[in-house]
């Protein structure tokens, strides 16, 4: 009987700590949002396409825009149907979710490496400014950030307890992050790599559990690449934006605008108005591709220049120091130590290294800054995670 007692008073302090640590979180954020980002701040850029394509949703009903995944639109959508075009609202609903991400970082610190990482992780989690940063603003990072870590625990717990609910529940929340940001369609050959690491030498279920999570996550995708072929006539998964994004990456100029980052396809010195005139976006998506594609075939040694930039503008290697940079050479530098020290179990924790490989890659390839880095940035947390507590228990033997 003392023993249920026990076992009771532990669960309730579990239930309470966890309680705490989501309204510590949830409180950071909304005081973020009313007094650092401003209650009536007004949206601009890509924030405020997204407002406008929310509204455009709920007011006709229909979603025309194919160079934005459709899960953050409709989100904005339901929101502003049910309490008016207000963005501070949805900022209050991503404040939510960028709490709840909290939670999930101590999940996936307790799988990977026990409870105290969790803890160490989640707790880091509550005011690291790189995660709390774009819960201020109408921007797929906290909706994406959050399925991404959904999706890191069910992997983690899947292997730990290998069960087909996990691989099932991995696909659903894998489209969903798909939907809310096309970056993962190309995850499938990463996917697999972890599951031939993590179940070796059973390659056999590797493949299975491969072949699994990805029918559901194409299962998931499914009505809208449906939505999209009826619209267009052709094969878009999600959206038409590859070709953009590829070619205003990759091409002569954007070293003179914007090293390693970005520009319009018609600042790209490869493609002129007369060329896109009349195409339909999916015409004008293909040109883009094969435009750059040929471009990255003929300048090799200047597209490893360009690799360089998006490397340093990737991983936050070009900014002064500042305080968000100090919080971040903190949290990188003991993420480093921590995944070279844990190298031991990489093969249970494999995930956790194969993530920041592939948004990397993604970075390489298209282009990535502080903004394309926040899927990464849980993982950052845990690995530092495990450092800071290694040294806590080293200095309580001390």
């Amino acid at each position: 009987m003392p023993m249920a007692d026990t076992s009771h008073d532990q669960s309730r302090h579990a239930t309470v700590w966890i309680m705490g640590l989501l309204l510590f979180a949830l409180g950071v954020r909304l005081a973020y949002n009313i007094w650092w980002i401003g209650i009536h701040n007004s949206p601009i850029s890509d924030a405020l396409n997204y407002h406008n394509l929310g509204i455009e949703l709920m007011e006709s009903g229909s979603y025309s825009n194919l160079l934005r995944a459709p899960a953050l639109p409709f989100l904005i959508a339901g929101i502003y149907g049910v309490f008016g075009a207000e963005p501070f609202l949805v900022r209050i609903l991503l404040s939510i979710i960028g709490a709840m991400t909290c939670g999930l970082i101590y999940l996936i610190g307790r799988e990977a490496f026990g409870w105290r990482v969790g803890k160490w992780a989640a707790w880091a989690s509550t005011v690291y400014i790189f995660l709390f940063y774009w819960n201020g603003y109408l921007l797929t990072e906290t909706l994406f950030t959050f399925w991404l870590c959904l999706f890191i625990w069910l992997l983690l717990k899947g292997r730990n307890n290998p069960h087909v609910r996990y691989w099932i529940i991995a696909g659903f929340v894998l489209g969903l992050a798909t939907l809310t940001r096309p970056a993962t369609l190309t995850f499938v050959p990463f996917l697999m790599l972890w599951a031939v690491i993590t179940f070796y030498p059973k390659i056999k279920y590797a493949l299975t559990v491969t072949g699994l999570i990805s029918g559901i996550m194409a299962l998931t995708i499914m009505p809208w690449t449906l939505r999209n072929y009826y619209a267009t006539g052709a094969l878009v998964p999600v959206t038409l934006a590859a070709g953009n994004v590829l070619l205003g990456a990759n091409n002569p100029n954007v070293l003179d605008y914007f090293p390693g980052g970005w520009v319009p396809p018609l600042q790209s010195g490869l493609i002129t108005e007369a060329e896109q005139r009349g195409l339909t976006g999916v015409e004008l998506d293909r040109l883009y591709t094969q435009k750059a594609l040929a471009f990255i075939r003929e300048n090799p040694f200047y597209i490893l220049k360009l690799c360089a930039y998006k490397f340093k503008l990737f991983w936050h290697l070009h900014r002064a120091i500042d305080p968000e940079s100090i919080q971040y050479i903190l949290v990188a530098i003991s993420a480093a130590l921590g995944a070279y020290t844990a190298r031991s179990s990489w093969r249970q924790t494999s995930v956790l290294y194969i993530i920041p490989m592939f948004f990397t890659f993604v970075a390489l390839i298209f282009w990535g800054d502080d903004r394309m880095r926040s899927p990464v940035e849980p993982v950052l947390l845990v690995f530092a995670a495990f450092t800071w507590d290694r040294y806590a228990k080293g200095l309580r033997k001390d």
